[in-house]
């Protein structure tokens, strides 16, 4: 996925880039950056971890072994497993499901724009070639436990991470296990913001990007 990301700026002739990474895509905007660090302005990080084990462990229903970060919240993992044992089958159905999904990862205090919500997810559904994709992602995140626990040392790049206070997947202490990693990044801690961007918050994301490019690396 990495190397998707840089012969996709290759392909558009974009010889520099800042970085945003959401859940799985903090890890592999880690990796861009370490692959090739020239590229880089910035990285932004946004509610994910340097740890996915809590998170699997959780999905597998086995016991958390003493240590790691925090698990996901049980609110999360009831709709992760009613979502697994009665996965949508028709296009329709996809789509209020990937809605509900995302509207629920958002936060419960934010406000959540259903419209636009629904417009991306069916612009998405539109785009979509391999349905059989959406099931790997859990896989990925098993399968690159200890790659993603080594995506995040030594980045050469300013890094800012963004982290929701109410994130149902990632507790706090994810974000601040990450600020810990990483060297000279800068960590915000999110009021009310949950797994996903909101776009009340663009204005925030883009001054703190723009902020951290300028920063002295």
């Amino acid at each position: 996925m990495a190397d998707d990301a840089l012969d996709l700026l290759d392909f558009m002739k974009i010889e520099k880039a800042h970085l945003f990474g959401l859940s799985l895509g903090g890890p592999v905007a880690g990796l861009v950056t370490k692959k090739q660090p020239e590229k880089i302005l910035s990285v932004a990080l946004i509610a994910t971890s340097p740890d996915f084990r809590p998170l699997n462990l959780a999905l597998e229903k086995k016991p958390i072994k003493e240590g790691l970060l925090s698990s996901p919240t049980q609110k999360y993992l009831d709709f992760m497993a009613i979502f697994l044992e009665n996965p949508p089958e028709t296009d329709e159905e996809m789509l209020e499901a990937r809605v509900e999904t995302w509207g629920f990862l958002a936060s419960s205090h934010l406000p959540f724009n259903e419209k636009r919500e629904r417009e991306l997810q069916a612009e998405f559904l539109k785009r979509m070639r391999h349905p059989e994709g959406l099931a790997n992602h859990i896989k990925a995140n098993m399968l690159s436990e200890e790659l993603i626990r080594k995506a995040f040392c030594h980045l050469e790049a300013p890094v800012v991470i963004f982290h929701g206070t109410v994130d149902p997947i990632f507790p706090v202490d994810h974000g601040q296990a990450l600020a810990d990693e990483i060297r000279d990044s800068k960590l915000l801690l999110i009021p009310n913001m949950g797994h996903g961007i909101h776009e009340t918050l663009y204005p925030l994301y883009i001054e703190e990007i723009k902020s951290s490019s300028s920063r002295d690396k």
